[in-house]
């Protein structure tokens, strides 16, 4: 570029071979470029490739038309204009500026920049040239198509460097789009002068604008500029504040201005400009007040949900507060769809993710959706091997800029149905603890025995009863055999498999005749139930009780009965009688 460019400058001669060279040089650059750095979406940068070669191939047919007398004109001015729709497209095609653009605030703050930029361009460059009576229509309509075009250019460009500012991509192509409308007014100026553009400084500008857009496709960071990246939610920051401020100023200073000078000469398109900043300052307003009241009804769907989430006392009942509280955070007139789920996911934060990208049941619960804002909601389940395992989320599917508006009161959701679901579950603990605190208590003092005899016949818990009331000591082996004698081992067996067969809640009553430490023997009466599949207990269940005294009594009384019947009354006095 420098080396032609020099021999241009010295030698404007050849401009009909010098700028379609620098044309396909500044082509070439770019297409090599992207073949080196293979960015997400070449389109845009072919696109840049393309509007400089056909504005070299302008200049070129400019140049070739100083020589043939105005043939080529009509061709040049059409390769000028084909630039415009090209790279217009391909910058707006650039991931980082056709995303950040989707912010409603900013868009409407980037119009309101170019209305002003363009109102100066208009006073200073396109309205003195409408006014040359000496150049011919289609001359002044083409210098302001260039400019308004060129205006459009450093616009998005410049909201291009507002998202990437340190980027040596973004400053080439800025660098270029200022060169590119500095040239534009060059050549205005010069052809309102009767001078030949390449006898001035525009075809430096050109020069820059070639060389700074070849030079960013060949630098490294251009793949950034493609790189995707999550949409943000709707800000106003301070320098947004000033250019609004800015923008609104300039039409009433431009028509100070021209009234202190003598006279209104752009008064319709001030007044034009005037008209379209206003709108869409109102714009903003509209939209702020939107968001205002959205916020609110969010807030007021948010405090609702705060309510029904310290009265719930259940994970069900967390759900249902939840999918109610969703519904009224979404915009009313916005479709989604909600997806609870309760089993692990892998992240752990939220995040926004493609519906295809989530497992088969969320799929088919979010079906004809694109988009969906997952967001963890259960607490890590215990035991988890993997730290980045949460218990479960909530997954909204909407569209993507509803999803982003509402993805901060999700988070706040998600955080209060998170405590509710941990209050409940420490409510669960306490609980659990005194009721087992309290049934230790009353095994401990009551006189019945517990045992827990799992299918091996080991005794894996024995209440205190069984020495202090039975007084049956534990034996060392923990054997349940070791605590009959021989005779009495045949009914306890029979007793455990009648056990075994009942699926009733009461189990298998019976009786049995142990022998204590001391030789004596006892009445034991017995309930056995089978819980082998109850995962706290994974064994049978004995409670004894010891019926010694009442088995006496009762055979003390059948003894007195039978002596009082007559057959007893004669067997009396039969054996005194033979005494």
């Amino acid at each position: 570029m420098v080396v032609v460019g020099a021999h241009l400058l010295l030698i404007p001669e050849w401009g009909t071979v010098g700028w379609p060279l620098i044309g396909v040089i500044g082509a070439v650059g770019v297409i090599v470029g992207v073949r080196r750095h293979r960015p997400t979406r070449p389109l845009p940068w072919y696109l840049l490739a393309g509007t400089i070669f056909f504005g070299a191939l302008g200049d070129a047919l400019y140049a070739l038309d100083r020589q043939a007398g105005g043939v080529f004109l009509t061709l040049s001015d059409t390769s000028y204009l084909l630039m415009v729709p090209l790279v217009t497209i391909g910058v707006l095609g650039l991931t980082r500026v056709s995303v950040v653009l989707r912010d409603r605030s900013k868009l409407v703050g980037t119009l309101m920049a170019t209305c002003a930029g363009g109102l100066l361009v208009w006073v200073l460059v396109v309205s003195p040239v409408l006014r040359d009576g000496q150049l011919p229509a289609s001359e002044k309509y083409a210098i302001a198509g260039f400019l308004l075009g060129d205006l459009l250019l450093v616009a998005v460009a410049g909201r291009l460097a507002l998202a990437m500012p340190r980027n040596r991509s973004v400053i080439l192509l800025n660098v270029g789009a200022l060169a590119s409308i500095a040239g534009d007014m060059a050549y205005a100026v010069t052809t309102i002068d009767g001078r030949s553009w390449q006898d001035g400084p525009a075809n430096i500008g050109y020069l820059v604008l070639y060389a700074a857009w070849g030079a960013a496709a060949l630098h490294p960071s251009m793949v950034d500029l493609t790189t995707p990246m999550p949409v943000q939610p709707p800000t106003m920051s301070r320098r947004w504040m000033v250019l609004i401020a800015v923008s609104l100023g300039v039409p009433p200073a431009i028509l100070l201005v021209e009234s202190l000078a003598g006279g209104v000469h752009d008064g319709m398109m001030i007044a034009i400009v005037s008209v379209m900043i206003y709108v869409l300052v109102f714009t903003l307003l509209a939209d702020a007040a939107g968001a205002h009241r959205r916020s609110m009804l969010r807030e007021r769907g948010l405090r609702q949900a705060s309510g029904a989430l310290v009265a719930a006392t259940a994970q069900a009942e967390v759900f249902a507060a939840v999918r109610v509280a969703v519904g009224r955070i979404m915009p009313p007139d916005a479709p989604h769809q909600v997806y609870l789920a309760g089993e692990p996911v892998r992240e752990a934060t939220t995040r926004i993710v493609p519906v295809a990208d989530l497992p088969a049941a969320a799929r088919e619960e979010l079906a004809g959706f694109d988009d969906a804002l997952e967001c963890p909601i259960l607490p890590r389940p215990r035991g988890a091997v993997d730290p980045g395992t949460v218990g479960g989320a909530v997954t909204i599917a909407a569209d993507r800029r509803v999803l982003t508006a509402a993805r901060d009161a999700v988070e706040v959701l998600a955080a209060e149905a998170r405590l509710a679901l941990e209050r409940i579950g420490l409510t669960d603990a306490i609980n659990r603890r005194d009721s087992d605190t309290y049934l230790q208590t009353v095994i401990q003092n009551t006189n019945d025995v517990v045992l827990v005899v799992d299918e091996d016949d080991r005794i894996r818990y024995a209440s205190p009863a069984l020495g202090r009331e039975l007084g049956l000591p534990l034996p060392p082996s923990g054997q349940l055999r070791d605590l009959v004698t021989g005779d009495e081992l045949a009914g306890i067996e029979l007793t455990i498999a009648q056990a075994r067969d009942t699926t009733g809640p009461d189990g298998v009553r019976d009786t049995w005749h142990l022998r204590r430490s001391n030789g004596s023997r006892m009445v034991v009466e017995v309930s056995c139930r089978d819980l082998r599949d109850d995962r706290m207990v994974r064994g049978y269940v004995l409670t004894l009780r010891d019926v010694t005294t009442q088995s006496r009594r009762h055979e003390d009384e059948v003894r007195q009965a039978l002596r009082a019947r007559p057959a007893g009354q004669n067997r009396h006095n039969s054996s005194n009688k033979f005494r």
